[in-house]
């Protein structure tokens, strides 16, 4: 069975699941660079595009100019990793927890609205303690998230290079 995987683009926008294929064509088309983040079922975590050998060579990797079994780019390509794997990992950390931030603002839109609304049709009556009790209940939880997830952002970011 092929893998499907989901990849989140520069604007945070998740797609999938693709296959292979779908996932290489979206890397030749520029839809997708060697810095967005892709996932599948095998792996633990979301990692860059780059690190993954199946997108290499659509992506025109260090790994697909490495000729003859030489080695010669692998070290250099070893050392280029290590260096930046923490700044990948804070991104990727970022990143995910932006999305989240992204969803939740949503929520927290829709729920205003909503309450908005309720307000509207209730207006003559005056009775809306009951009616809005579960919205304001939704509202005040999704600051309390927003927050801390905006408080997780900073966290990560502040954390030495």
């Amino acid at each position: 069975m092929e893998r499907k995987w989901y990849v989140l683009d520069k604007n945070d926008e998740q797609r999938g699941p693709l296959t292979e294929d779908e996932v290489r064509a979206l890397v030749s088309s520029r839809a997708l660079t060697a810095t967005d983040y892709c996932w599948c079922e095998d792996l633990d975590d979301w990692v860059v595009l780059d690190e993954v050998a199946a997108f290499a060579a659509a992506l025109g990797s260090p790994e697909t100019d490495v000729g003859g079994g030489s080695g010669a780019g692998w070290g250099l390509l070893r050392e280029t990793f290590e260096r930046g794997k923490r700044g990948a990992v804070r991104t990727m950390a970022t990143a995910k927890l932006k999305v989240r931030l992204a969803k939740l603002r949503r929520t927290r839109e829709k729920l205003c609205a909503a309450l908005g609304e309720e307000v509207y049709r209730e207006r003559e009556e005056l009775s809306l303690r009951g009616a809005m009790e579960m919205q304001v209940k939704s509202l005040v939880k999704c600051d309390e998230d927003i927050a801390a997830i905006e408080r997780a952002i900073a966290e990560v970011e502040a954390e030495p290079r």
